[in-house]
């Protein structure tokens, strides 16, 4: 029996996620620095696929990562601690209510020799995981970072449960691993089916048209020089507004009242609802409370929405802000392995599966028009395309046959992009490093895209991260105002 075994990616990880990392950071009170390092190589060594390195495989003429089944692998997490005879200040940390705060510098997080893209994991044949760790007098910033191309947000979320099994003392079972990847073959299947989608759906096709061009030199500058005009010109802040209290949970109740009264049986869920609350604040129209916030949206003509979605058939449960317990199945596709049903596979988690789902544009004047539970039953309903199989050849048919299996984001004049990505279900927050946690951040590196929208539950409220033009976050401090009225957010 060989000591290894050789686990493909999948043309998704390799179209778009492989050229970004991800790291995410927490805000603890206290750490036990080497309790932490134990516990992740445990994890690690548990989870062997996350103690591989990166191989090109000409066979498959993909990337594979070259498993070892065995042997000693604690030099396969990079650890790294730096210690500031200082305090971080209270501006980075989450208080008891509603509040924006500006992200801390990436470097309390993440080591500056970690690598970003599968290339430069597969050249230096650097650790998938690492963790940086700086302690201040009041506190510690504890970072992990890994690459997007092998990890999604979805199964970091199982890493950091793991993690917190292991320095609880709690067992756990690791994720299975093989030389099958479910959705690959999946993939390969229906590469040789006939279509099960309309080619010229405006919706399906058509929506990914409007959402991605080949990587080329040249599309990739003009997607990062519109990131960069938008810097200097609209004066981006990386910040996070934090949202809780009764008056959250109202608007969450009212809006699913109006959807009920309506007629409408569309299950929308929270993380619709604030999308869309979002949207409305962001572009200066919230007509929920009434309100009709002045900010300059120049000559942008409209507004088009994507949906970061997972492909886990797996059965989510969170706690809304009413404390019950709610199903989050109806957002997942059909399970994957399931679809074809090998084997060797059946087990097998997916380790990466992200697809984007484009929603249909909107202009201002209809953002101001429709109702938030309007918006929120038309958000639902674009993402149940996604949940088709036809929908996923259309995906990859389109990724390698119109985009030779590379693709950067579109950028055009008079529209203005949106992607929101619910965190939420990946369950990065109900976890235990060993102290109280103030605070969580994400950074997608070596840079970020500008309206990239992340939500995630934290205690008993949700963060909303993004990348914003200083106009928007008073647009959305003055809406989170209408919801506590007693407390100015900036």
């Amino acid at each position: 029996m060989s000591d290894t075994i050789l686990a493909p990616l999948t043309p998704f990880d390799q179209s778009w996620l492989e050229r970004h990392g991800l790291t995410k950071g927490y805000i603890v009170k206290n750490v036990d620095i080497q309790a932490l390092k134990a516990a992740a190589i445990r994890v690690v060594d548990k989870w062997r696929l996350l103690a591989g390195h990166l191989q090109w495989s000409n066979k498959l003429s993909s990337w594979c990562i070259q498993v070892p089944l065995q042997g000693d692998i604690s030099h396969r997490v990079k650890f790294t601690t730096k210690k500031l005879a200082t305090h971080l200040g209270p501006p980075f940390m989450i208080g008891s209510s509603s509040t924006i705060l500006t992200r801390p510098p990436l470097k309390y997080f993440r080591d500056s020799s970690v690598p970003h893209d599968l290339r430069s994991f597969a050249s230096s044949k650097a650790p998938f995981i690492s963790i940086h760790v700086t302690e201040f007098l009041n506190c510690a910033c504890v970072g992990i970072s890994f690459t997007h191309g092998i990890l999604d947000g979805f199964a970091f979320g199982m890493f950091m449960d793991g993690l917190t099994r292991e320095l609880k003392g709690i067992p756990w079972e690791a994720p299975a691993i093989s030389e099958i990847n479910p959705l690959r073959e999946v993939l390969k299947d229906l590469e040789t089916t006939p279509p099960m989608y309309d080619p010229n759906d405006s919706t399906m096709i058509g929506g990914l048209r409007r959402t991605f061009v080949p990587y080329t030199t040249r599309n990739n500058m003009v997607f990062e020089g519109s990131i960069a005009y938008q810097e200097i010109f609209d004066h981006l802040e990386n910040k996070m507004l934090y949202i809780r209290g009764k008056g959250l949970e109202t608007l969450f109740r009212e809006v699913k009242d109006e959807i009920k009264k309506s007629g409408c049986d569309e299950p929308v869920s929270v993380a619709d609802i604030l999308a869309m609350w979002i949207l409305k604040a962001g572009v200066g129209v919230l007509a929920y409370t009434g309100n009709i916030l002045n900010t300059e949206v120049g000559c942008v003509r409209q507004r088009a929405s994507r949906y970061k979605l997972s492909l886990r058939p797996v059965k989510c449960f969170f706690s809304g802000n009413n404390g019950e317990a709610t199903s989050r199945n109806e957002e997942l596709l059909p399970c994957v392995p399931n679809i074809r049903s090998p084997s060797q596979a059946a087990d097998v988690t997916l380790d990466n599966g992200v697809v984007i789902c484009p929603l249909p544009p909107f202009s201002k004047e209809e953002i101001a028009k429709k109702t938030l539970g309007e918006l929120a039953v038309l958000h639902r309903q674009g993402l149940a395309p996604a949940r088709s199989l036809g929908w996923i050849q259309a995906y990859h048919d389109f990724v390698r046959k119109e985009m030779k299996g590379k693709m950067v984001f579109s950028r055009k004049r008079g529209e203005e992009v949106w992607l929101f990505t619910n965190l939420i279900i990946a369950n990065l927050t109900d976890i235990d490093l060993g102290g109280e946690i103030y605070a969580t951040w994400g950074w997608f590196t070596p840079g970020e895209a500008d309206h990239i929208v992340g939500i995630t539950s934290f205690k008993d409220g949700y963060i909303i991260e993004a990348k914003l033009p200083r106009a928007r976050w008073s647009a959305l401090a003055e809406a989170a105002q209408s919801l506590e009225p007693a407390k100015a957010l900036l």
